[in-house]
Order: C-alpha cells, then structure tokens, then sequence
C-alpha cells in the first residue's frame, strides 16, 4: 500500500471517530441560547460646555456629554465630571450622575452642571463608569472663566469711541466760562445702544480729576434715560475746576446702581492751551498766525528785497534711437550675402555626392554584387544583431499565472481552516472543543503529507 492510500485511511478514520463522537456522546454538540447578548460598547462622543448663570464670584457651567452606545443593553452606568484649575491643577469642582439603563445602538446625552471659581481657565473631565469600571474618558480645556459678565453688568451701551483705533477721544470738552483763577469745561460724550432692545435706565457721571495729585476737582451727573436700538445719545454737562493744571475728565456708566462702563480723556493745561499764558501783570497774550514748525521758506530775497525768480528754459534733446550690436545695414547686407553663397556651396556639395553615390549603386545592381536588403540597411541597423535563443514569452506568462493560483490556493485554504474553527466553536460543547479541534489539526497534517507525498513521487 502507498503511502497516499495510507494518509487517506487516517484521514477518514479520524473524520469518522470524530463525527460519531458527535453524535453517542451526550452534550457534545452546543445548544443555542437565547438568553445570549453581544456585550454592550460606550465610548464618548463628545463634550460640550457652555456657560450658564454667572454671578460676582462664580460661574456654572453646563456640561454636555454624549455616549455612543452599541452592542447589548447598558447597565448601571455613571458619568464622573470634574474641573481642574489649570494654573493650580487642584479638583475644584465634581459632580457625578447616575444614567439609566440604555438599550439599542443610539446617542445619549447626559447634561451636568458645575460651579467654578470665575477666574483663570480649567480642564473638564469626564469619565464613564459601567459596574464601577472605568470604560471611557475624555477633557476639554475652556479658558477666560473671568471674562464671563455677570447678569446685572450686561448691557448694551457703551461709549460710541472707546477704542485705540478709532483715533477719536471718548470725551470731547471746550471751555465755557473763566472767571479769576477758575475755568468751566463743558464735558460731553457719546452713548450707543448696540442691542436690539431699548436700553435700560441709564445715567453718567463726569468726573474732573487732577492729574498729579489724583484729586477729584468736580464730579456731575446727568441722568441719560432710555436709548432706543441702534441709537445714540450726547449727554454733556459743564464741570468747574481751578485754573493751570493738567486734568484727566472721566464719565462712569452707571445701570441700576452698578457701574457698567467708563472712558477717560486728558486735559492739559485747557485754559492755558485756548487763551494763552498770563504775563507778569496776569494778563494773557493770544497769539495768530502760524506757528514756526509749519513756516517754511518759499524763495530767496535779492539785496533790494525784491523776489528774485529765475526762469530757465532746457532745449529737449532729438533722441536717436541705437543701432543693435553697432552694426550697419551695409555689414548686414553683407554678412547676409557670404550666408547664401555658403549655403548655395554646401547644397551643391550635397547634390554632387548623392548623384555619385546613385550612379555607384546603379553599376553595382547591373553586375550583380549588391544585395538589395544590405543597400537599402542603414548604420543603425547593420550594428543591430538579433539576439539567439529568444525565450518565449507565454513560458513566462505561464509561470506568472501559475504562482498567482497558488497564493489564491493558500488564502482560500486559510479560510476554510478558520470557518471549519469558528463551526467547531460554535457546535460543539465547551468541554469537548480542545479535543475536537485537535482532531481537525491531525486531519490538515494528514493531507498535507498526501499533498507533500504526491510531489516528492513527481520529483522522482
């Protein structure tokens, strides 16, 4: 008996035992439960935060979670969320929820609130907890907690040129009145409504501040009112402070006795810069005219004093246009003759030589001595040599599709190995697995050595 006949009988002896093993023994084969569920998956889709009520001190924000969940019903989840202070890193605030059992493949969204410190930035974390085991977390980073408005500072008007770039300044004053040592400022300023309601009631305080000493000087206010969306109000009022100093006007935004807004602009010296200084009996000059920086001197005076203009007139030059390279149009015609008669030479040259060469191959072909295919065979070709023993391509090509059909041969056997294992693990008992899937490896090796036997015989 061969040895293939050999590895067969093995094989079907093994195929054999193994099926009526299946089926005498009791329990062998593996029941479908019904009660069986894929394990359930939660994994954090994303973090939302956003601010809610905001108070002098604290701020809450409202935190939004979203749980992806596939697989089979979730039980007994939690969601953990804390905030920690960036710049401290100690757990300011933690809040943890309890999240109802969740069933089907869906988003969930579980919303918490914290209440934080209103200063510096923080990171959020949150953490999922299934069973009291960590399954999922994930963090965002919000900054500029501080810069959240309380809801009795928020309103919509504030002064209309309160910026660097808009080059005007906030508060606009002239000068009223001077009596002795004292002058009147009228102050006034420009109030915009930015909302799309009408404002609150609003009021304003101009205040007249000493600038080396910080002392206040004068302080009005004036009752604004209403402003209307999209509008703009000009309170002013006139304010009283001592003459020769320099000053800083200052106009507070009041709303329901909170401050909401200010601006400030600087007066120097205001009645010295529009009426002049005083002299030693105290009175003042006022000066007209330019002033030096902005003279300039426009011509030269001649020894009469008269203005001495000159007048000068520059004849155009007649502008000639360049020869190219500096040559003639008679080297031209030149140099273009001895081209053609170079060119009339060489093409003469060429026709002689191609008649004498016609009137060599025509005595030849009348005695017989040229081959017609050597004649007509240029250099290139005569150097060509064809190359002996041409393999032939479809060998190639053979060998090509034969070393394709055996990676496909692998890959399919490859397959059949793992499906013939997950029906084993899904059929058979648990406690019959390990013996069944060791008789499946012997029946691969056995046909293996068949196959390994049949081309060692071929080989021979």
């Amino acid at each position: 008996m061969s040895r293939e006949r050999i590895l067969a009988v093995a094989i079907a002896i093994v195929t054999v035992a193994g099926l009526l093993t299946l089926a005498v023994l009791p329990g062998a084969i593996a029941t479908a439960s019904t009660d069986d569920e894929p394990p359930s998956r939660l994994r954090i889709e994303d973090v939302a935060i956003a601010p809610g009520h905001v108070s002098g001190g604290t701020a809450t924000l409202r935190i939004e979670t979203r749980l992806d969940h596939r697989g089979g019903s979730a039980e007994n989840i939690s969601v953990l969320v804390r905030a920690i202070h960036l710049d401290s890193g100690l757990v300011e605030a933690t809040t943890r929820t309890r999240v109802p059992t969740i069933d089907g493949e869906r988003e969930t969204s579980i919303i918490e609130n914290l209440s934080v410190e209103r200063r510096g930035g923080y990171r959020i974390e949150t953490v999922v907890f299934e069973n009291g085991e960590r399954i999922a977390e994930g963090g965002k980073e919000v900054r500029g907690v501080d810069a959240l408005e309380p809801a009795y500072e928020r309103t919509a008007v504030d002064f209309h040129w309160n910026s660097d770039t808009s080059g005007l300044p906030p508060i606009d004053y002239s000068i009223a009145d001077v009596h002795d040592d004292t002058a009147s400022l009228n102050v006034s300023t420009y109030l915009t409504n930015r909302g799309d309601d009408a404002s609150e009631n609003v009021r304003l305080v101009f205040v007249a501040r000493q600038a080396d000493s910080n002392i206040v000087a004068d302080r009005v206010s004036v009752p604004v009112g209403t402003i209307e969306a999209g509008r703009t109000a000009d309170p002013s009022a006139t304010v009283t402070v001592p003459d020769g100093y320099n000053y800083y006007l200052d106009a507070i935004l009041w709303k329901d006795g909170v401050v909401v807004g200010s601006a400030r602009s600087a007066a120097t010296r205001p009645v010295e810069a529009a009426l002049g200084e005083r002299d030693a009996d105290g009175r003042r000059t006022v000066r007209f005219g330019l002033p030096r920086g902005r003279q300039r001197k426009i011509g030269a005076d001649d020894q009469n004093g008269e203005r001495r203009r000159s007048t000068r007139f520059h004849r155009p030059r007649r502008y000639r246009r360049p020869s190219r390279g500096g040559t003639t149009r008679a080297a031209k015609r030149t140099t273009m003759t001895e081209t053609e008669s170079t060119t009339t030479s060489e093409r003469s040259e060429s026709e002689s030589n191609r008649e004498e060469t016609e009137r060599t191959n025509t005595d030849e072909e009348k005695n017989g001595q040229v081959d017609h295919h050597a004649r007509h065979e240029t250099p290139e070709r005569a150097g060509r040599t064809k190359p002996s023993g041409d393999p032939n391509p479809r060998k190639y090509l053979y060998q090509g599709a034969l070393v394709v059909l055996v990676l496909l041969a692998v890959v399919a056997l490859f397959q059949f190995y793992m499906s013939a294992l997950d029906v084993i693990r899904t059929f058979v008992a648990d406690r019959y697995r390990p013996l069944f899937n060791a008789a499946f490896n012997l029946v691969v090796l056995l046909a293996a050595g068949i196959g390994i036997s049949f081309t060692v015989r071929s080989m021979d």
